[in-house]
């Protein structure tokens, strides 16, 4: 869904929240978020800082922030828009076409766990950015993944 399909729509079921999500924190330019790592890597964003941090945890350890934003959020479809990319309007179209995010919540958290083979976390930092704090695993999966975008 994209945010061109709420205009002149009913509302009701939206809620204006306050959004979290974990991102790698470094000087450089570039944004390398937490992803869902199952069939398709996706962000996703929390409306519960204390399930977001439990998230962080299942995570490879780096140095990372916590993240808040205003979001138009539909608990029960599970998806949110952020009011900063909404309200911008001199995106380019292309960007704008699909701007709904993933809520992750407790349900689906536990899910995302049970599922996952053992030892492997469903979580993962974005590819990309390599820092000294990974070790050669972490380094040679990143490669992988950076790989598997460019295919």
């Amino acid at each position: 869904m994209n945010h061109k399909e709420l205009m002149g729509r009913d509302l009701s079921g939206w809620k204006l929240k306050t959004a979290y999500h974990l991102e790698l924190h470094h000087n450089l330019w570039g944004f390398f978020p937490a992803i869902i790592t199952d069939k398709v890597e996706q962000m996703f964003i929390c409306l519960d800082k204390k399930l977001l941090l439990e998230v962080a945890k299942f995570l490879p350890p780096r140095r990372f922030r916590c993240c808040a934003f205003k979001v138009l959020a539909n608990e029960k479809l599970g998806i949110a828009f952020d009011l900063r990319l909404i309200c911008e309007h001199n995106l380019p179209e292309d960007l704008l076409e699909d701007t709904s995010l993933f809520i992750l919540n407790e349900n689906n958290f536990q899910e995302l766990l049970a599922n996952s083979p053992d030892n492997i976390s469903p979580f993962q930092w974005a590819p990309g950015l390599i820092g000294d704090e990974m070790n050669a695993d972490e380094f040679r999966q990143s490669l992988i993944l950076s790989l598997k975008h460019k295919a």
